[in-house]
């Protein structure tokens, strides 16, 4: 069996190559901002108060570009264990002693700089475009807390394609998570919602990983959970998801080598 730094250090190398040499990276890159910015002008036109207060506004740019890279995430991790199985290459693999779940995390790894590039771009152009200016208050922080939430986004695309190898319509699913993980968790500005909703926000761990993100990057604080109580939340989120993703991994790739 190989080891696993091998295995993370060839498709680190692998993916890497097929990511510079894919026409979607600069596809995504483009349509990330449009993407953005329908959804908050969307937000905007049905509550234009957020226009008149720059932490919300700032606070729903962000979000808008939460959502993409929750889309990039899912879409090319979640889905590409189908993909090679699709290919044939993956039973020749899990056969061979491959760690899959070590090639899944390559995988997510080197989607890192893209998702974060199309961050950027999608919160600049959408401060910009409803009237204000991007603001980084703590840029070490930013850069630690979109770290985590890349980690989660990641955990959850592995979850969901243990699952997608058994599931017939994945796509479904994506379509499901896409929307559903960002508009729970932080998206849409928290003030936006019922009492009701906001308690259930409040106490998602994955809601306290983007809010981690939203104070480093605007300022402005959206939850009532003190600095240090938000910081355990989203490490011990991200490290949680990530072990439980590695093991529905391994579990799914050994049925997979049973069948």
């Amino acid at each position: 069996m190989r080891s696993s730094p091998s295995d993370l250090k060839a498709g680190l190398w692998a993916f890497s190559r097929l990511l510079l040499r894919s026409p979607w990276f600069a596809v995504g890159l483009v349509t990330a901002p449009i993407w953005s910015m329908g959804i908050g002008l969307t937000f905007a036109i049905h509550a234009p108060s957020l226009l008149n207060d720059q932490g919300s506004l700032r606070g729903l740019s962000l979000g808008a570009g939460y959502f993409v890279v929750t889309s990039i995430v899912l879409w090319n991790v979640g889905h590409f264990l189908r993909q090679v199985r699709d290919e044939g290459v993956l039973h020749s693999i899990v056969l061979a002693g491959g760690r899959v779940e070590v090639l899944m995390m390559a995988r997510g790894i080197t989607s890192l700089p893209y998702t974060a590039l199309a961050m950027a771009l999608s919160y600049a152009v959408m401060v910009t475009l409803l009237g204000s200016t991007p603001s980084l208050t703590d840029p070490l922080g930013a850069a630690a807390s979109f770290l985590l939430l890349h980690v989660v986004l990641m955990s959850i695309s592995l979850l969901a394609g243990s699952a997608f190898l058994w599931i017939r319509r994945p796509w479904i699913v994506t379509n499901v998570l896409q929307f559903l993980l960002p508009m729970s968790s932080g998206m849409i500005p928290v003030e936006l919602f019922p009492e009701q909703i906001r308690s259930v926000i409040a106490a998602s761990p994955i809601a306290h990983v983007f809010e981690l993100l939203r104070r480093a990057v605007t300022g402005t604080p959206s939850l009532p959970l003190g600095q240090p109580q938000l910081v355990a939340s989203a490490v011990i989120s991200a490290a949680s998801l990530l072990a439980v993703s590695v093991l529905a991994m391994r579990l799914s790739t050994e049925r997979l080598r049973r069948s």
